[in-house]
């Protein structure tokens, strides 16, 4: 997904309203057992996960070096630039920020210059990246809350 237009840093980039956002969401397995992988569904709870629902989140890109995050409620999300964006720039966020489950590591192919190589949870970052996250409120709870068990 692509910017229209430029966002400065701090703007909402993105806003999906759907009242029954989070209440589609089912478990790791249950999801899994339906042909579900870990690139298509979308961490909210600690065992609770959305599949696809052709939402904008449905085609954001990770990246290690994310130019958004996401802001997420049980009624949708908001998408918010953490640095400037120029037009026709891609969005990305890091799916680390919602993401708190040992069954989802992933291969990562982002490209950008301090690629992580691998996609973790929210715990497995660095302590100074985990807290430049929590700084911008761009982790989800149940990641925040694993961090600091």
């Amino acid at each position: 997904m692509f910017s229209a237009r430029p966002f400065p840093a701090g703007s909402e980039v993105l806003r999906v309203h759907d009242p029954l956002y989070t209440s589609r969401a089912k478990s790791h397995a249950h999801l899994t057992a339906l042909g579900y992988t870990h690139a298509q569904i979308f961490q909210v709870a600690q065992d609770a996960f959305i599949p696809p629902i052709d939402a904008p989140d449905d085609f954001t890109n990770h990246s290690c070096e994310p130019n958004c995050g996401l802001r997420v409620s049980s009624d949708g999300f908001a998408m918010i630039s953490i640095r400037d964006i120029a037009a026709n720039d891609e969005l990305t966020y890091d799916y680390s920020t919602h993401q708190e489950h040992p069954l989802e590591d992933m291969m990562c192919n982002c490209g950008a210059p301090r690629c992580r190589g691998v996609v973790r949870s929210f715990s497995r970052l660095p302590k100074a990246l985990q807290q430049y996250y929590l700084d911008l409120d761009i982790v989800a709870d149940f990641a925040a809350r694993a961090a600091k068990d």
